[in-house]
């Protein structure tokens, strides 16, 4: 990481002053401070001297023409509400209600195979499936566990996960014990 305590203009000193006094983590604090440093630079001046439309355009710069992740706009957005509505006191919010913040992408699960499933159901037990159909949920649902698994341990939590995900809520019964 770059040293943000090195020669630090006045602004930026006092930047990270009223950050370290709102007890942000070093790495916040580190972060939002190269955030309005990256800001000041875009428009090579200072972040002090820039106006609204210059937020959002340095924004829109972020989230279309560098591709930045949903959660580094994020930091970015949080960093220009710390610097302009907190240290300078400015009137930021209607400014960043006009900036959607993006969201992380939805990860869908990827469904398992009959063997992994298999696999997750009879690690450290004494498991036996006998799968009905060849769904991966008639299989759960054919699940017999003789013994009950201890609360807490990796078998009860593969038993947990499984179950809850794979099984419809109508077939929950059918998990015995």
């Amino acid at each position: 990481m770059k040293n943000i305590h090195c020669n630090p203009t006045p602004l930026r000193q006092k930047f990270i002053e009223y950050l370290t006094l709102n007890r942000k983590a070093e790495r916040t604090v580190h972060c939002y401070v190269s955030f309005i440093h990256s800001l000041a630079k875009f428009y090579k001046r200072s972040p002090e001297l820039l106006g609204a439309d210059d937020i959002k355009h340095w924004l829109h710069h972020l989230i279309a023409e560098r591709k930045q992740a949903p959660s580094t706009v994020n930091l970015a957005i949080n960093a220009v509400r710390s610097f302009y509505g907190g240290l300078l006191q400015w009137d930021i919010e209607p400014i960043l209600r006009q900036v959607q913040r993006p969201r992380r992408p939805a990860l869908v699960p990827r469904p398992d195979s009959m063997a992994e499933v298999e696999k997750l159901l009879t690690v450290g037990t004494r498991t036996t499936c006998v799968p009905a159909p060849s769904s991966v949920a008639s299989m759960a649902a054919g699940c017999v566990f003789p013994k009950p698994p201890t609360f807490g341990s990796p078998t009860w939590m593969a038993h947990v996960i499984v179950c809850w995900f794979l099984m419809p809520k109508a077939d929950a019964s059918a998990i015995r014990f």
